[in-house]
């Protein structure tokens, strides 16, 4: 009768992951990618303006991805005037990897720099509400140091 129990707490710690790990039900459950987009309702997914250089971003996110676990910078290449960091954040439990791409570019006028990005899943077809979370962890020390 032991047997039972190991199937049926894995099926409700699934549940429960599911219920109070969705922030989107419609989006969590439906697309394994993600992007920053000036419309979004949650502000944590908007593009941001800082009034920094390009150079300076870079610096920040090599040094924030270097003290994660999860986390590695896989190139930063610079194609006009648009440089393009691209990033694998590992999930802990099943390691899957999803690419995260940030695009940083200046503004006209010496403005600072706009910064978008994307997170997409290499496998499935829901991803559970993880890339957005990739996007808000990967953006939220940027915007802590926003004025």
């Amino acid at each position: 009768m032991w047997w039972l129990v190991i199937p049926f707490a894995i099926v409700a710690a699934v549940f429960l992951l599911a219920v109070f790990g969705l922030d989107d039900w419609r989006r969590d459950l439906t697309k394994n990618w993600a992007t920053t987009d000036a419309e979004a309702s949650d502000e944590m997914l908007r593009p941001l303006r800082l009034p920094r250089t390009v150079d300076d971003i870079v610096t920040s996110v090599r040094q924030w991805v270097d003290t994660q676990p999860n986390w590695t910078l896989a190139e930063a290449q610079a194609t006009g005037d648009v440089t393009e960091v691209r990033l694998v954040r590992t999930t802990r439990l099943m390691r899957y990897r999803d690419d995260v791409t940030m695009r940083i570019q200046n503004l006209d006028g010496g403005q600072g720099v706009l910064v978008t990005a994307e997170s997409r899943s290499r496998v499935g077809r829901a991803d559970f509400g993880q890339n957005p979370r990739n996007l808000k962890e990967i953006l939220g020390p940027l915007r802590a140091q926003a004025p």
